[in-house]
């Protein structure tokens, strides 16, 4: 029962974590995206000439914001994935390869949806069998 109980903590624990870092990428998305309408609502008139070079600052800060949303809301598909996989029992088991993912590699990457090995792209063909 102790065990049961320990695990409950540890799945209560990884849920309340990846719930907190949920509402921290929502909160950092709905700021970068008002600032690329912001930017986009500024920019009527970027032009691409010889002055300019590649296009004004305007465009590099439009570039980079669409970046960074990009990148936060793939965190957030992961997120949402692991909150998935704590819901099914299957939270921590690399959907690559099945095995599990270490305590350590979670504890630093909450919404971790592959072990180190498939992440890096490791052994091709694991599940090949």
């Amino acid at each position: 029962m102790a065990q049961t109980s320990a695990a409950q903590t540890t799945t209560d624990t990884h849920r309340a974590q990846l719930e907190a870092a949920r509402t921290e990428l929502e909160g950092r998305l709905a700021s970068l995206r008002s600032e690329l309408q912001a930017v986009e609502e500024g920019d009527a008139d970027v032009s691409f000439d010889e002055e300019g070079g590649e296009g004004s600052g305007v465009s590099v800060d439009r570039d980079r914001l669409v970046s960074l949303i990009a990148t936060l809301e793939a965190q957030l598909n992961d997120t949402d994935a692991s909150l998935a996989a704590v819901v099914a029992g299957t939270y921590g088991i690399c959907e690559s390869c099945g095995d599990p993912i270490p305590a350590e590699r979670l504890e630093a990457v909450p919404n971790a949806r592959l072990c180190v090995s498939c992440k890096a792209g490791g052994i091709s063909g694991r599940r090949a069998s």
